[in-house]
């Protein structure tokens, strides 16, 4: 992890994987801050089990060290592929991406409401490709979502916004 704690003037290099995680190639790590100042962080795992595609891990000191190993999971659906997460309030977890177990499609966000123990299906935004995506809180109740989308005949066609209600 790199980080920054005076707001970006400067940036120090911090968590770094460990080699015997090296075999899980984790990369497009995505981090968000839980209500209690722990770092959340989820890593694309590209060559571990091939059903436990992102990996997950903590940091307890503000992204200088992890808390221990990263650990491969299976809470979030979908092939290996960059996701977005995002902490919409105190009490809720977002995260962004295809979930098809095997192809980059059926783009949908999972949600936790219990600080990422545990994860269930928020909601599908569309059955079709897409793949990258990134959120950001609009309102008390809903998020924009921007995903990689195309059609068949023409992979990574076009950036779409949606609005998606929390609840």
């Amino acid at each position: 992890l790199i980080y920054s704690d005076d707001f970006g003037e400067t940036w120090q290099l911090g968590a770094r994987s460990l080699p015997e995680e090296v075999s899980f190639y984790m990369n497009e790590t995505v981090v968000t801050e839980l209500n209690d100042g722990r770092l959340y962080i989820v890593s694309r795992n590209a060559a571990g089990d091939p059903d436990k595609v992102k990996s997950i891990n903590i940091s307890m000191d503000g992204g200088a060290s992890f808390a221990g190993l990263f650990e491969e999971t299976d809470m979030f659906p979908g092939p290996v592929v960059q996701g977005a997460l995002l902490t919409f309030n105190d009490d809720l977890l977002l995260f962004s991406s295809p979930q098809n177990s095997s192809q980059r499609r059926k783009m949908g966000i999972v949600a936790s409401d219990d600080q990422g123990q545990t994860w269930y299906q928020l909601q599908t935004v569309t059955e079709k490709p897409a793949a990258y995506s990134d959120m950001a809180k609009l309102d008390d109740v809903s998020i924009g979502l921007l995903f990689e989308y195309w059609n068949s005949l023409i992979p990574y066609w076009s950036i779409v916004y949606r609005r998606v209600a929390t609840h």
